[in-house]
């Protein structure tokens, strides 16, 4: 078995509170990157069946991979708890960009291709961490 970090989307139709969608990553263990991302979209829908954090939780909500890639043990272990990174539709490349910073995407992975070099809003992103 191996340790993967899977970059994921949720996009809502129609937004929910000013949010069109979400970045998050997640770290589990697998024997190859399809079955790990297989795992941690099925955790993420999972979570947002019972998500009390917007009244509509999953209605409307589209989960998608962005990437996946093996990790040491190290990293697995320092993983975060499953933040996410809320974004508006304006600036969803900030965010992407946030998301792919925090996760330590390798430079070749699909996420940094959402992300915009730099900043290109002066809005303050904040990252939930839910409390365990």
């Amino acid at each position: 078995m191996a340790y993967y970090r899977v970059l994921l989307r949720g996009l809502w139709d129609p937004p929910v509170e000013d949010h069109t969608g979400f970045f998050t990553t997640r770290t589990v263990t697998s024997a190859n990157v399809e079955e790990a991302k297989a795992i941690a979209l099925s955790a993420l829908k999972r979570e947002w069946l019972e998500a009390p954090f917007f009244a509509q939780g999953s209605e409307g909500l589209s989960l998608t991979v962005i990437d996946a890639w093996r990790v040491g043990w190290f990293r697995a272990w320092r993983s975060g708890g499953g933040g996410h990174s809320f974004f508006t539709e304006d600036v969803e490349g900030d965010a992407a960009r946030l998301e792919a910073e925090a996760a330590k995407a390798p430079s070749g992975a699909n996420i940094w291709q959402l992300a915009v070099l730099r900043y290109q809003s002066d809005t303050e992103f904040y990252v939930f961490e839910p409390d365990d």
